[in-house]
């Protein structure tokens, strides 16, 4: 279920979207298993979007997509998720790009 919504958005992230990072924190003492998906992209309405998708690793996931106004919006907000969430023991799986501040 998770690996298709995410493979789905990787195969939009390779068309149409610029950047997205896959984060992972596993932690079998704790029974903890989870996922974080950032990526920036076009909204319904706005030319300019972070999509967030977190959850359970093979099981329920959210999304939120939050419109910005721009492209360096939407990296400065992409960035400062990704980082949080390095900073709370998610290990980067896929995409470096969103490691490093915007210019």
């Amino acid at each position: 279920m998770i690996t298709d919504r995410i493979m789905a958005l990787n195969s939009l992230q390779q068309q149409d979207w610029a950047e997205a990072a896959l984060l992972h924190r596993i932690n079998p003492d704790k029974n903890e298993r989870r996922f974080y998906f950032v990526s920036i992209g076009p909204a319904l309405f706005d030319p300019y979007a972070v999509i967030r998708m977190w959850g359970r690793i093979g099981g329920y996931q959210r999304m939120l997509v939050t419109p910005c106004q721009t492209s360096l919006e939407a990296r400065k907000l992409a960035t400062k998720l990704v980082q949080r969430r390095l900073s709370r023991g998610y290990r980067l799986i896929q995409g470096a790009a969103l490691t490093d501040d915007p210019p």
